[in-house]
């Protein structure tokens, strides 16, 4: 009874929060909960399967792949990490989410707290062009001077 209790406990502040919340459960392979900000994110619906997240996975460059695999291993090992992904889109263009993971070993479950940091992931991209652009402009001017 306890368990329902929190499990029903997570899923109320999950459905409140801003922020994505995903339930893996490693004796099930297979997520167990996903609030509505963690399936709007990523597309995993509560009761996703290890094929489904597979195939969201294999959607990712190598580079990001790797990246995750690093990231799965660390909060086995520490309990605790965090991970910024780049998650190609089609129409509506790449988003890129700051996860953090907590390993609760007792429940066999890996808890994920999911942000999106897409806008100012995009403003920090725009400030370094317009810097470069500044510095070229700098560096023009100093020339012919």
């Amino acid at each position: 009874m306890e368990n329902v209790d929190s499990l029903s406990l997570v899923e109320e502040i999950g459905s409140l929060s801003k922020e994505g919340l995903i339930l893996y459960s490693l004796n099930e392979k297979r997520i167990t909960y996903s609030n509505p900000a963690a399936t709007e994110m990523t597309g995993l619906m509560g009761n996703a399967s290890q094929k489904e997240v597979f195939s969201l996975l294999l959607t990712l460059e190598q580079s990001e792949l790797e990246h995750l695999k690093k990231y799965y291993f660390e909060v086995l090992e520490k309990s605790t990490t965090q991970v910024q992904v780049r998650i190609p889109g089609q129409a509506e263009g790449e988003r890129y989410l700051s996860c953090r993971g907590y390993l609760i070993s007792d429940a066999g479950i890996i808890a994920v707290v999911i942000r999106n940091i897409t806008e100012a992931h995009q403003h920090k991209e725009y400030l370094l062009k317009y810097t470069m652009k500044k510095n070229n402009l700098l560096d023009t001017l100093v020339h012919h001077i």
